[in-house]
């Protein structure tokens, strides 16, 4: 590993900051590396009694879309993955998961971000309560047949990383 020389906070937001960390290799090289520090986050797959998959249909400013997605959020301080992971999906989708297992984690892009991403698996799902955060914008809850999500899958209709990994 690298020595780390200096970190420079260069903006500090709601939801991530931007650091600047200068490094020295083995050759005492120095070199500058441009990063994103943010929270981890999860995304569920949420499948019930009839072998649906529950999504989400949310506005994103930042791309200027309405996407389809699974149920996610960001991991709060001292909050466990899992225990986001059930928050979450009663939060946007109004169900609770009588069983949830941990699937894997990954980084989303490791090349410029700390973010890493917990995959569960919900089941057992009983009704609950939507509760969704104030600058959150989902405009349907959609239930899609497992066999219909493997051929959007297949044919790569899904535009979000985590939903391609969580549902491989």
């Amino acid at each position: 590993m690298n020595k780390l020389i200096s970190e420079e906070i260069k903006y500090d937001g709601k939801i991530f900051k931007i650091v600047q960390r200068q490094y020295e290799n083995k050759n005492q090289e120095k070199y500058i590396r441009d990063g994103v520090i943010k929270s981890n986050a999860v995304v569920i797959v949420a499948k019930d009694n009839d072998d649906n998959i529950y999504f989400v249909r949310q506005i994103r400013e930042i791309i200027e879309e309405e996407t389809l997605e699974l149920p996610a959020g960001l991991i709060n301080d001292g909050e466990e993955p899992i225990e986001t992971a059930k928050r979450e999906l009663e939060e946007e989708v109004g169900v609770i998961a009588g069983n949830i297992e941990f699937l894997g984690d990954y980084y989303s892009s490791s090349g410029f971000t700390n973010e890493r991403v917990y995959v569960f698996y919900a089941s057992d799902l009983t009704l609950g309560n939507t509760n969704t955060d104030d600058d959150e914008e989902i405009t349907s809850i959609e239930k899609i047949p497992l066999s219909q999500c493997l051929e959007m899958l297949k044919n790569n209709e899904f535009k979000h990383a985590s939903m391609n990994i969580a549902l491989s």
